[in-house]
């Protein structure tokens, strides 16, 4: 049976690892260029390219990643309570195996470790790290938060033990679920840090790459509720039903389809005619993302462990 704290993790650490992705793709679309300062330091092997962030970029990227980090952190933190003995934690890196909770717990600590590192070379002002560095470590960034994001999903699925969360959608759900999540985080940012002018049309190309996410997010629900009424296992289509017309249904179908995906889609659809609103809508369409993917992942784990479901089981 999972807690609430395992629901929180999921959520937390979903869209800290998707506002990763997402931030880490916004710094390596930064334009060498505009990386200030760039010089040429000798060294022994010869030239060696550096970089030093300009001003505007310090107070967007680096918050970016500082709110990727503590999110994944807070993430970390419930499932460690969960656990109840953090001793057992660590036992996952002294004795590594081949499976996703191991490969997922390297993952979460080199997502942090990341993260946190990249938040101090993009924040400090008259810091120089090799160009190739850090376009190195923003790439590594881009692609351990993605493997975080679709980690929780991959572990669900592979539980047999729960028929309805045996499904290949599932993954794919919780990695678009989170991508648009961390699309929503960094919005946030943005507006709590007084960014969004300066970066009036980038966070335009965000909104309109989320509306992609939240197409895709709704296809793959649909899909993973139509493989669970097609699961040879009755307790499956059990699961399903109790999001459809049973005890979940207000929270999924209102909460998740209607404020997470309708209603913010809705909104970005028509940023273009609300343009003059567009800073004031952009806090209503993040809140709106981020309860959508909480109750998304609180319906899917409750579906799950219903009552029903597990008296068949």
């Amino acid at each position: 049976m999972l807690s609430m704290l395992v629901v929180g993790y999921l959520f937390l650490g979903g869209v800290g690892a998707g506002a990763c992705v997402v931030v880490s793709a916004m710094a390596l679309l930064v334009p060498r260029a505009e990386l200030a300062a760039i010089r040429r330091a000798n060294t022994r092997s010869g030239y060696v390219t550096m970089a030093r962030v300009k001003q505007p970029y310090r107070r967007l990227i680096a918050p970016c990643y500082a709110a990727a980090f503590a999110t994944v952190f807070l993430g970390c933190l419930f499932l460690l309570l969960d656990l109840g003995n953090p001793v057992m934690a660590l036992a996952l890196f002294r004795y590594p195996t081949a499976t996703f909770i191991s490969a997922g717990s390297y993952a979460l600590a080199a997502c942090l470790a990341v993260t946190l590192l990249l938040g101090i070379v993009w924040g400090a002002s008259g810091v120089h790290v090799p160009y190739r560095l850090l376009r190195a470590a923003e790439w590594f960034a881009a692609v351990v938060g993605l493997f975080v994001t679709a980690y929780t999903g991959l572990l669900l699925s592979t539980l047999g033990t729960v028929p309805f969360w045996t499904s290949a959608w599932l993954p794919v759900l919780f990695v678009l679920s989170s991508l648009s999540g961390g699309c929503a985080l960094v919005l946030i940012v943005a507006c709590v840090f007084n960014t969004t002018g300066a970066f009036r049309q980038v966070l335009r190309r965000l909104v309109r790459c989320d509306i992609v996410v939240i197409v895709l997010e709704a296809a793959a629900a649909a899909m993973l509720l139509a493989s669970a009424f097609s699961h040879p296992y009755d307790v499956a289509a059990q699961g399903a039903q109790s999001l459809l017309t049973g005890a979940y249904a207000a929270m999924f179908l209102v909460g998740f389809g209607a404020c997470g995906l309708v209603a913010p889609l809705v909104l970005e659809l028509n940023v273009a005619r609300w343009e003059s609103r567009f800073i004031m809508l952009i806090p209503a369409i993040a809140a709106l993302v981020l309860v959508g993917a909480f109750l998304m992942r609180y319906c899917i784990v409750a579906a799950g462990m219903h009552p029903e479901v597990w008296t068949v089981l």
